[in-house]
Parts: C-alpha cells; sequence; structure tokens
C-alpha cells in the first residue's frame, strides 16, 4: 500500500474521531443541553473513542502493535474519566469558589486533573510498554504525550459545548465601581434558611424583617402573594410548592403599583428561559432578559441587535441562575445559587453584591410598606 495513501486515511479517521468527541447536541428544554449530553456521551461511549485513539498514538510512539495497547487504554480512559467526573466535581463543590474566584479555580482544577489522569493512567501505558528495553521512559514519554492530546480535544469540545468559559468578555468588579441604583431595596433569604433581610444596593448590611419556621433552599424563595384582608395589596411571603406560604411582611405592594402579571414572576424559581421581575416601572428597560437553570445558560439579554450573555461554568461544575431581578437601566439582580450578583449588561461588568437565596427587590415607587431602616 501507498505510504502516503495509508497516512491519509489515518489522518481522516483521526478526524472523524475528533469530530465524534466534540459534536455539539441539539438542545431542548425538557431533556437537558449540549453540554449536559456532551458529558453524558463521553461517560458511556466517547471514553471507548478516546481510548481506541489513546492505543493508536501510544502504539505509534513506543513503536507497538494497536491491539496490544488498544484495549488497556480504553480501560485507562474508563477508569480516569469516572474517577476524574465524580472526583474533581465533589472537590469543586466543596471549594465552592465564589464569582471573584471561579476562574482560578477553574484552572487550578484543569491542571490538577491533567496530572491526575497522567497518573492514574500510567500503569496501563506501562503494560503496554512492559516488554521493552526501556519500557519505564518510553510509558512515562507516552503517557505525557497521549494525555495531552487528549486534554486538547476534550477542552476543545467542552469549549464548544458550553458555548463559552468563566465569564468570557466579562470585567468582575466590586459594588462600589458599578453605579447601582439607591431606590431599590433587595429582599432575600440568608444561607442558613433561617431569616429574611431587606437591604439597600449600597453594600450596607441588611435589616432583618423576618423569622422562618423551615427552609427548602432548592424550592423556597420570596414571592408576592394577595395580602390577608386586602384584596388590593401585596404581601412579601416565602413560596412554597407544597407547604402554605409563610408571610414575612405584610402589604409591601398593592396592585396599582405591581400587576397580577408581574407578581405572577416572582413565583417562578430555579426554571429555565423566564422573564424576571421588572423592579421598576414595567418596559422601564431597553434589555429584553431571560434567564435559565442550566449553568451553561445562565443568563441572556437582547437589546436590538446586541446580545450579551453572562454564565458560571468550567469543566467540573457551575452556578445556576436560580433568580433574576431585572432593576431599570442596564442593570440586573442575578442569584448564582447562593451569590447575589449585580450585572451591568451595557458594560459587561459584575459584583457579587451578598450571599443569600430566594430574592426579590422592588423599586421604591413599588413599596407600599417600606421596611424600618430602609425609609
Amino acid at each position: 500500500m501507498d505510504v502516503g495513501l495509508g497516512v491519509s486515511c489515518r489522518l481522516r479517521w483521526a478526524l472523524v474521531l475528533v469530530f465524534l468527541l466534540v459534536l455539539p447536541v441539539r438542545a431542548r428544554a425538557d431533556v437537558g443541553t449540549p453540554l449536559v449530553w456532551g458529558t453524558a456521551f463521553q461517560l458511556l461511549f466517547g471514553n471507548a473513542l478516546l481510548g481506541c485513539a489513546e492505543g493508536w498514538l501510544v502504539a505509534r510512539i513506543a513503536g507497538l502493535s494497536f491491539r496490544r495497547c488498544v484495549g488497556w487504554m480504553i480501560l485507562a480512559s474508563y477508569l480516569s474519566s469516572w474517577a476524574g467526573f465524580w472526583g474533581f466535581t465533589a472537590l469543586f463543590e466543596t471549594w465552592h469558589p465564589d464569582v471573584y474566584t471561579v476562574r482560578w479555580a477553574g484552572w487550578c482544577l484543569l491542571v490538577a486533573a491533567y496530572v491526575a489522569t497522567v497518573v492514574l493512567e500510567w500503569p496501563f501505558v506501562a503494560l503496554c510498554c512492559r516488554r521493552l528495553e526501556h519500557w519505564f521512559q518510553t510509558s512515562v514519554k507516552s503517557s505525557l504525550l497521549v494525555q495531552t492530546g487528549s486534554y486538547l480535544v476534550l477542552f476543545g469540545g467542552f469549549y464548544l459545548l458550553s458555548l463559552s468559559w468563566l465569564f468570557a468578555g466579562w470585567s468582575l468588579v466590586r459594588p462600589a465601581e458599578l453605579e447601582l441604583p439607591r431606590n431599590v431595596v433587595a429582599f432575600y433569604i440568608s444561607t442558613d434558611g433561617r431569616h429574611v433581610y431587606a437591604a439597600r444596593l449600597d453594600g450596607q448590611p441588611g435589616v432583618r424583617i423576618a423569622d422562618l419556621d423551615g427552609f427548602d433552599p432548592w424550592q423556597d424563595h420570596l414571592g408576592l402573594v394577595p395580602s390577608e384582608g386586602h384584596t388590593n395589596d401585596w404581601d412579601l411571603a416565602v413560596v412554597r410548592r407544597q407547604d402554605p406560604v409563610q408571610r414575612v411582611w405584610p402589604r409591601v405592594s398593592s396592585l396599582e403599583k405591581v400587576s397580577p402579571q408581574m407578581a405572577q414572576r416572582t413565583s417562578y424559581y430555579w426554571r429555565w428561559g423566564l422573564k424576571p421581575f421588572e423592579a421598576g416601572p414595567e418596559g422601564g428597560s431597553p434589555w429584553e432578559v431571560h434567564w435559565s437553570m442550566w449553568p451553561e445558560m445562565g443568563l441572556w439579554a437582547r437589546r436590538g441587535d446586541q446580545m450579551v450573555a453572562v454564565r458560571v461554568m468550567t469543566p467540573f461544575g457551575g452556578y445556576s441562575v436560580w433568580q433574576a431581578v431585572q432593576l431599570p437601566g442596564d442593570l440586573v439582580l442575578v442569584q448564582f445559587e447562593d451569590q447575589v450578583c449585580a450585572v451591568d449588561l451595557s458594560r459587561r461588568r459584575m459584583a457579587l453584591l451578598c450571599r443569600g437565596m430566594g430574592i426579590l427587590a422592588l423599586h421604591d415607587d413599588q413599596v407600599v410598606n417600606m421596611p424600618p431602616g430602609l425609609r
């Protein structure tokens, strides 16, 4: 067979393999996103393809037969992939970096995962090379080269499937660097689920307005419900999926200031593709904003032909948008799990304001009964 033809065929098969490993999958709201399905494909089936590619590379580097290497490298690929998936995902959740440190944490975990993969898969490479005279040096060299190539492919696939990584194009700033409105009051539940606070967006400590008798962080959140005995008013309440709501601040607003359609938006939490509640006059912002519970989707907004998105996703974990409130102008209040952030859509800047859950915010013009200390 012609040598050039053989190389060309092998190159085509290698390109097909790379394509299969990074192939995006069309997403539907009820079945997952490209990254979710891409990760599942990699864990269940992609490792077999990756093991074949790694076996071929080891055979080429060490001068061995493909049959001798492919079985060991498929086993190595599955072992390192599953161990890394569970181990580094748990490590990310334990570390729980905030939005300021998650980028650094993601890169640190990526380097650590590369080193761990080289170490975990080296014994299998050594088994492939065990009959060679210089088996140790050859196996170490092969493992380093093979894992470097594998990580370039997998990281490229992750980048394609996740659309972007770690606030691409965004600046992380301190709250004082954003022009936050002084006529907005934010309500949130403490991270331990025991208290409800109200606070201005000026960085000052919040005022405790209620104590809770139970809290489910995955479901419970603050919302507007019809006031008892005052049909034209809204109470601030902890909305629960099954249990009765717990009213935490009476007659916080009224039908005149917040329409039933807008109040309905406060009943949604940790959902998909929703429009946020607007703190201020309806339509007071030029942006059309949506948010999703999937970390790789995050929050996205459109103003005319301009489209922006912010998401927090690493190869080892990410932060879902659990709630969002649209503020006047270019600002949005976003809850990334337990991190309450202010996002400037126009300047692409974001700041962490506090830790809290189940957020809601109202403009002063929407408030009838303002909590003491904030008037």
